[in-house]
């Protein structure tokens, strides 16, 4: 069933397509990024990534300590899906910038790519001790902690993240898994995956979760 199968997931489709690629789009923003396009796996764009990559490789050997342009390159390791790289060159620049606020948050990224949610959840909190957290970056712990089970913790945060941004699709969506997960088949679960629909009419696969809940509410 359709249901079951989305919600025996760790991370779930319309998560990742909601959450999975949300850190690499908060890096974007937060560090001051060279010319390249999203995470893409094409081979256009993996080639373009490459080519930024000796563009700060250049960079950096004109200024080898400059905290922003190590960060781009470790960031960049986890554009290029190499995140061992990444979260060796994210933990290198906190031994010696233990306040890189994107260091914790390149860590947490790579951490989160090795199937590390419990050590990724510690360098979000780090990053988030550093400076107030995004939306987008409370819905990414969130889902590190329904990874490691944790879900009324993420509850906690995602009911958060609704009350400040009740427009906030992911939220709904990650919070209706923590629900299912606490309580099994139950309106709560429904309410969130109902309002998810609501703000995203055109996402069918929510509609046909919603039918199925639905239908195991109905089931005595």
């Amino acid at each position: 069933m359709i249901f079951n199968r989305y919600f025996n997931l760790a991370l779930s489709a319309a998560s990742l397509a909601k959450v999975g690629l949300v850190l690499s789009l908060v890096l974007i923003l937060a560090i001051a990024t060279v010319s390249a396009p999203g995470w893409c796996g094409d081979e256009t764009t993996q080639q373009q990534d490459l080519t930024a990559l000796k563009e700060i490789d250049v960079q950096l050997r004109k200024k080898p300590g400059d905290v922003t342009l190590l960060c781009k390159h470790a960031e960049m390791m986890g554009r290029l899906h190499r995140y061992d790289d990444e979260l060796k060159e994210a933990s290198e620049i906190i031994k010696s910038n233990p306040r890189s606020r994107d260091a914790f948050l390149i860590q947490a990224h790579g951490f989160g790519n090795l199937e590390r949610s419990g050590d990724a959840i510690k360098s979000l909190d780090t990053a988030f001790s550093l400076g107030a957290p995004t939306p987008e970056l409370l819905v990414l712990k969130a889902t590190h902690l329904r990874r490691e089970k944790r879900y009324a913790e993420a509850v906690k945060i995602l009911s958060k993240v609704i009350d400040d941004h009740p427009d906030y699709s992911a939220a709904y969506d990650c919070r209706s898994v923590c629900y299912y997960r606490l309580y099994g088949p139950c309106k709560l679960a429904l309410d969130d995956l109902e309002h998810e629909s609501r703000l995203e009419p055109q996402n069918e696969e929510t509609k046909k979760l919603i039918q199925e809940l639905k239908r195991k509410l109905a089931t005595p």
